[in-house]
């Protein structure tokens, strides 16, 4: 619709028949090909009110973040043609790596040079990323995640495949004198350890903590959350992607 190249032509056309549907039926991701870059857009929308931009304007509630725009096989294009609500952009070969569960969606891009030197996938532990892979680190971020905030009384699934226990498992919890929540766990390999906070209230991901190769054995972390607006949270512990506690909190 809005390549990010001046090598092709822009589509008006394409908005009205397809971006305007996307936006009724809430589609949240959309991956557009043919203009050979790279590219990842904020949640945008139709619009030409104040603020928009060749026919789009952000809303992070709302909008529908678009991916692309095909770059793995073809004569590439000079990506020069950003957009004020184009999240990442650039040229070279890539494609698109997904996570999908009942939480959310993670987006990640690979680039594809060097693809010789990338040891096989670990067939237990099929999240995690393989040795010698590279991805896209723009300054944005590697990682775009987009959080399921249509089942808030579903199960949390873990990256393992499947459902883990449902959220009134979770340990109470509350702050201590400084706003700052102590979170214990227990490994039993090397990991890598995700704390991720979530307001139960909206379903939004808040903050996302990530500890790589912890050792196994006991584990301790004091994390601050005396500036984390008043109302109800989920500290959701994983390790390797695997759910390994929870604690559930009010912040007053």
């Amino acid at each position: 619709m809005r390549p990010h190249t001046g090598r092709k032509k822009e589509r008006d056309d394409l908005i009205v028949t397809w971006a305007t549907l996307f936006h009724k039926y809430k589609v949240q991701l959309v991956q557009e090909s043919d203009a050979h870059t790279v590219k990842i857009t904020w949640p945008i929308r139709p619009s030409r009110d104040a603020g928009s931009a060749e026919g789009f304007i952000r809303d992070d509630d709302n909008g529908t973040i678009y991916m692309g725009e095909g770059g793995w096989g073809a004569p590439l294009r000079a990506a020069d043609d950003p957009k004020p609500w184009t999240r990442s952009y650039g040229s070279f070969n890539q494609f698109k790596w997904l996570f999908i569960d009942s939480e959310k969606i993670e987006i990640r891009t690979v680039r594809t040079e060097g693809s010789s030197r990338v040891a096989e996938v670990n067939h237990n532990r099929i999240f995690e990323t393989p040795y010698g892979l590279t991805l896209w680190n723009p300054k944005e971020g590697d990682v775009v995640r987009i959080m399921n905030d249509r089942t808030p009384t579903s199960p949390v699934a873990g990256s393992g495949g499947g459902t883990t226990a449902p959220a009134s498992d979770a340990i109470p919890a509350q702050l201590d004198a400084n706003g700052n929540l102590d979170v214990t766990y227990v490994l039993t390999e090397l990991c890598q350890v995700q704390l991720i906070l979530i307001n139960t209230d909206s379903m939004q991901e808040m903050a996302r903590l990530e500890f790589n190769n912890q050792p196994p054995g006991p584990h301790k972390k004091s994390i601050d959350l005396s500036r984390a607006p008043a109302g109800k949270y989920m500290l959701v512990v994983k390790n390797n992607g695997r759910l390994n506690k929870r604690y559930a909190l009010r912040i007053e």
